[in-house]
């Protein structure tokens, strides 16, 4: 019926839009006049007068206007009457008529309030308590349970009754200012006859706070602090702090919502409570005007007044002496309060973890209030709510961290006598937090232990406040030589246990890392790895500790270079779990100082972690401090270079000393008291007979305990990577003069590049790109480049018998990489040093396989340089026409016309060079004319030189010819390899002889009992036969067909006992060790018969066999690469002699296969038949391209 009424009501407004407020108003009046006795027989009709009384108050245009006192008057008389003519004895009213009486009486009072008679303010104000709370004493009183809608209208005027108002609200015809008005209204309402209805509407207000409506329980607390703070004199307050504290804290940590948490506008709410009632109850100002707290004197007037106070107490005024209600704060009292005060406070620690930043703005502005007005009464609570100021300054929400940043600011600037205590304070909780963190994290409380780190983080910036020095607060003693680093930075390490981070999370790939780096090069951005702590669950709890010895170090300053060194001498006695901490607090702590943030996968930066100090760091530093800190990056990087002059391989499988040691040694500074907490998730298992029975066979298969060596080398790797960081952050100090500096540093970025360990590769790739930046150059190549020298100096020093290092093969190999074609002008020195290395360790596989390595990179890099390479041609392209595929009488036509003009060609072929002009004989000076007549001869006429370029691979290839008969099968196939690299770049005038001498070696290879040294030979041949076909050409059928037709043989017999190629009926996998060496072994035949064939010396037994022996590589089941490289070769040899392919194609088809003719073929060639290939289709290709 409401929501019909609501609808008409609507309706009936839109056509009353001409009529005046007053018309509007005066039938509903009079009705609810003639209906003021409510019935059940008119309930329903006054409460449908009521609420269309409600809606056309609230859609007047304007209330301050139309709501005059005269109109507010006749409006609010009916409503009167109908709540006295129904008052008691009679029956109640209805809760819906109640509601819409204080709606309609709530709006009312917006404006009715500048002008109200004192007298109908105190009967609204004990109606509407009344209405909330009921009648609080007497005999046989029953209390009639009011709806909270109720309740919440009565509660809405009472806030109408008691907020104050503004110059905005005041209405036109109203000339008393709002102070002067509410303060006329405040001073009869603060009488004695009016506190027991403010004492009893409280005490209603408080009751209904724990409604389970939350509008209600939010308006009731705002109630509360109106009456508090402006209602009840000083002097009473304290009588009402137990309650109201005890029940605003109840309310305010409250978790019976849907949510689990309070409302956030309930917690502000309650929380503003508590600051009017514990300031205005148990503050600095109303206690040291009761004599109960003395401040220090601050003048001679100070001391004067001190003599004319006697006894705690004696300043009470005259008011407070008359007042019956007034409580005597005592010393006694404020002992007691504050104690009760502090566990009140201390249950309100949960808002800090509130959802909504709302709350914990309130908190922090509770916190505010009472350090800045009750320091002096309430001084247990400094440290509690210091720290809720501390964790809130450093929240992810900027208003709320900037909030409790003001004031804290606020509190250590001010010039009263609080800024003191608290600044010792800050002190004082910096200490006391840095030796708690060691417990709380191996208790496993990340909750904790990122609120202390947060609490640590804003004390230290703090130390940037104007007005503050970083002595004061203490920060920077504790970071330098006095502060006691060996008490809490040992503790420290204990427990910050550095673990590698999961599998799959590096940049790339351990397998095979050199070759995806210069790929990954090319990117912008080279994070740095992230690693975990190992008794830290949460990412944002290490994140917090990061951030805390980030603060640290800038709070310190200069000052905090001590620590740094703390660290890193601690890190230099091993690389076991606490020399791997050391590390990472330096770095971090390190961080701080400088203003140095580097980027890791976990947090990506805006400027790439360059200058992303919060501080300032070494940008704002002064001209000595700078010096000093460079001084120190400088030490600091000849430190950390020495931690590879090891030696390698034992840093290479470095495993500490024992397991019970790198188990123990977070452990063992805190004794059996400190042990982790162990933390099992699951459910026991249930164990039975059966399991007994078998208890023997699962205790073999489980699966042990870590390796001890396994752990050893994962904290090496570790302790390596922290290195770099430490190494990349004294480049971004240093800037443009760090580049001295990698003499030292270069080599221990480029030896870890090269680590088969992924976590270490990608720091060192990191490292090196932000080395690169920092240094000012454009790209890596830019700086090994300019840097060439420093390091093959230092990889060249670590292949000395006295500090031999496996890996600095690879770190040159790696160098030529990066570098790239312009390592050709420095090719030279890196050669020189591989040969010189080859004389000293030829008999060492090893070193001599990382040498070859080096050699065939510089071969690579001269080959990009400016390679000779001819393209092959595509296998599946289709075949070019030339004359010679015209049928036999066509081309015999086209021979028989132009036979005279190919033998005058023939004849006339050779060019004698135009005669001299002048007598035969010794060759004298010319004038410009004849010189103008005879030119100089082009040098194109002439054999062109090598190039220097040329000339030193030529080297490379003739030094190395001895390792062709090395004992290693593997450098054999690199010097094959090697090789086979330098014949696409040398001309066969520098190469030939190389290969003539070394012809019958290469032969002796393709005997090699190693399959993979065969396939390299055979490889060689075929990129000689294609580039040098001239050369090779007698050699390939005189020397290399008959091995190769061996091999064939052999490798056939062996496909007929492979299972997987008697099922394919041929081979078809392009994985077997077969595969290579067939590609090669055809690619060399197809390179010879594409030569010119007038210089083509191949027999026809020759190619009639090789025609025989290559036919199973053109049938379908073959791989699909071997079959185009054989279409390929038997085209070649169909452009050679056409009959012979066509015989050969047909007889093992049975028949023509383009006419599918079958058995029309035999005789003779019967024995050339084989049904098991299927080769119709590419002999079909075959013959159609040769037709």
């Amino acid at each position: 019926m409401a929501q019909e009424w609501l609808r008409s009501g609507a309706s009936q407004a839109t056509f009353r839009e001409s009529e005046t407020p007053f018309q509007q108003v005066k039938p509903i009046c009079t009705s609810l006049l003639k209906h003021s006795k409510v019935t059940v027989a008119n309930t329903s009709e006054v409460i449908e007068l009521l609420s269309r009384l409600v809606l056309i108050l609230n859609g007047l245009p304007d209330q301050k206007t139309d709501l005059t006192p005269k109109f507010v008057e006749f409006i609010y008389l009916p409503l009167s009457i109908i709540l006295n003519r129904n008052g008691p004895p009679a029956p109640p009213l209805p809760d819906q008529i109640l509601e819409k009486l204080f709606q309609a009486t709530s709006i009312l009072c917006q404006q009715w309030w500048w002008a109200m008679d004192f007298a109908v303010w105190e009967q609204l104000l004990r109606l509407s308590a009344y209405l909330i709370g009921g009648p609080r004493t007497g005999p046989g009183v029953t209390l009639a349970a009011r709806s909270e809608e109720t309740k919440e209208a009565a509660a809405l005027c009472l806030e109408s009754l008691l907020r104050r108002r503004t110059a905005q609200d005041q209405p036109p015809w109203c000339e008393i200012t709002p102070a002067d008005r509410f303060e006329h209204i405040a001073s009869q309402a603060r009488q004695q006859s009016h506190f027991t209805v403010i004492g009893s509407a409280i005490g209603s207000l408080l009751d209904v706070s724990e409604s389970e409506k939350v509008s209600l329980r939010a308006l009731a607390l705002r109630v509360v602090g109106y009456l508090l703070s402006d209602f009840v004199p000083s002097g009473r307050l304290p009588t009402f702090l137990p309650g109201v504290v005890a029940k605003s804290c109840r309310v305010a940590i409250a978790r019976r919502t849907s949510r689990g948490w309070q409302a956030s506008d309930v917690v502000k709410e309650a929380l503003l409570v508590l600051k009017v009632v514990i300031v205005g109850s148990i503050g600095d100002e109303v206690c040291e005007r009761d004599g109960i707290v003395r401040t220090a004197p601050a003048s001679f007037d100070d001391i004067a007044s001190m003599a004319t106070i006697s006894t705690p107490g004696s300043k009470v005024t005259s008011s407070e002496e008359n007042d019956p209600y007034a409580f005597h704060r005592t010393e006694s009292w404020l002992q007691a309060s504050a104690s009760q005060i502090h566990n009140a406070i201390n249950s309100l620690s949960p808002i800090i973890s509130h959802p909504t930043p709302s709350a914990q703005a309130a908190l922090a502005e509770l916190s505010f209030s009472i350090l800045k007005h009750a320091t002096q009464t309430l001084p247990t609570l400094h440290v509690l709510l210091l720290s809720h100021l501390l964790t809130l300054a450093v929240s992810s929400y900027p208003s709320l961290s900037n909030a409790a940043s003001s004031y804290l600011q606020e509190l250590l600037t001010s010039q009263a006598n609080t800024a003191i205590p608290l600044t010792e304070v800050l002190a004082r909780l910096t200490q006391e937090n840095l030796l708690a963190l060691p417990p709380l994290i191996l208790a496993f409380s990340d909750a904790k232990v990122e609120r202390v780190c947060n609490q640590i983080e804003a004390i230290c910036g703090l130390s940037c406040t104007p007005g503050l020095s970083k002595s004061e607060i203490g920060v920077g003693h504790l970071l330098g030589p006095t502060g006691g680093i060996e008490r809490w930075g040992l503790g420290l390490l204990g427990v910050v246990e550095v673990v590698p981070p999961p599998r799959g999370s590096s940049m790339f790939s351990p397998a095979a890392p050199v070759g995806f780096i210069m790929d990954d090069l090319n990117s912008p951005d080279h994070p740095f790895p992230s690693m975990r702590l190992r008794y830290v669950g949460e990412a944002s709890t290490q994140s917090a500790m990061e951030r805390m010895l980030r603060g640290l170090g800038a709070a310190g300053g200069v000052g905090a270079l001590f620590s740094v060194e703390w660290f890193i001498e601690t890190a230099t006695a091993g690389t076991r779990a606490l020399e791997v901490s050391a590390l990472w607090c330096a770095a971090r702590i390190y961080e701080g100082v400088v203003g140095v943030v580097l980027n890791d996968s976990s947090l990506i930066s805006e400027n790439g972690g360059v200058r992303l100090g919060a501080f300032g760091g070494i940008d704002e530093m002064k001209v000595e401090e700078r010096r000093r800190v460079e001084k120190t990056a400088r030490l600091l990087v000849k430190t950390i270079a020495e931690f590879w002059e090891t030696d390698a391989l034992e840093r290479e499988d470095m495993v500490g000393k024992t397991s019970a040691n790198l188990k123990s040694d977070s452990l063992a500074l805190y004794g059996d008291s400190m042990l982790p907490t162990e933390h099992v998730k699951g459910l026991d298992p249930l164990v039975t007979v059966l399991d007994i029975a078998n208890k023997r066979s699962i205790s073999i298969s489980s699966t042990g305990p870590q390796n001890p060596n396994t752990e050893g080398r994962d904290m090496a790797k570790l302790h390596a990577a922290l290195a770099l960081q430490l190494l990349s952050i004294s480049a971004s100090v240093l800037g443009p003069r760090f580049p001295p500096l990698l003499l030292h540093s270069l080599y221990p970025v480029l030896r870890s590049l090269v680590s088969s360990n992924a976590l270490l590769s990608s720091t060192a790739m990191a490292a090196l790109s932000h080395i690169t930046a920092a240094s000012g150059y454009a790209s890596p190549a830019n700086l090994l480049l300019s840097n060439f020298d420093y390091a093959l100096d230092s990889a060249s020093r670590r292949l000395f018998r006295s500090r031999l290092d496996l890996k600095a093969t690879k770190v040159l190999v790696i160098l030529v990489r990066l570098v790239g074609k312009d390592v050709v002008e420095r090719a030279g020195d890196v050669v020189e040093e591989c040969f010189d290395r080859l004389d000293d360790y030829h008999g060492y596989s090893a070193v001599v396989e990382g040498l070859f390595e080096v050699l065939s990179e510089v071969v690579k890099a001269v080959e990009a340089e400016g390679a000779m390479e001819t393209p092959r041609p595509n296998p599946w392209a289709a075949p070019v026409a030339t004359s010679e595929a015209k049928p036999g009488a066509a081309a015999f036509m086209e021979w028989y016309k132009q036979r005279k003009v190919e033998k005058q060609s023939e004849e006339t072929s050779e060019d004698f060079e135009p005669a001299p002009h002048r007598p035969w004989g010794p060759q004298t000076h010319l004038d410009d004319d004849e010189a103008r007549k005879d030119p100089p001869r082009s040098p194109d006429s002439e054999t062109a030189k090598p190039s220097i370029a040329q000339t030193l691979i030529s080297k490379i290839i003739r030094r190395c010819l001895p390792f062709l008969t090395h004992s290693s099968p593997l450098i054999r196939t690199r010097m094959l390899s090697l090789m086979r690299s330098a014949s696409v770049v040398l001309p066969v005038q520098e190469i030939g002889p190389t290969i003539h001498s070394a012809w019958p070696f290469i032969l002796n290879r393709l005997k090699d009992s190693q399959t993979f040294v065969v396939t390299e030979a055979a490889s060689l041949i075929d990129t000689l036969a294609w580039h040098f076909v001239e050369f090779m050409e007698s050699r390939i059928y005189q020397d290399v067909w008959p091995a190769y037709r061996r091999m064939l043989e052999a490798l056939e017999a062996g496909d007929r006992e492979s299972a997987l190629a008697v099922r394919k009926q041929g081979p078809e996998t392009p994985y077997g060790h077969s595969h290579r060496l067939y590609t090669a072994i055809i690619s060399t035949l197809n390179s010879l018969f594409a030569a010119s064939g007038e210089r083509n010396l191949v027999k026809n037994e020759v190619t009639w066999d090789i025609a025989v022996k290559c036919r199973r590589f053109l049938s379908a089941s073959a791989n699909k690469e071997l079959q185009g490289i054989a279409r390929n070769l038997y085209q070649n040899l169909g452009r050679r002699n056409r009959d012979l392919v066509w015989l050969v194609l047909c007889a093992t088809c049975g028949a023509d296969p383009r006419r599918q003719e079958v058995g029309a073929i035999g005789g003779l060639v019967g024995h050339l038949r084989e049904p098991r290939w299927d080769i119709g289709g590419n002999a079909v290709l075959v013959l159609n391209s040769i037709a």
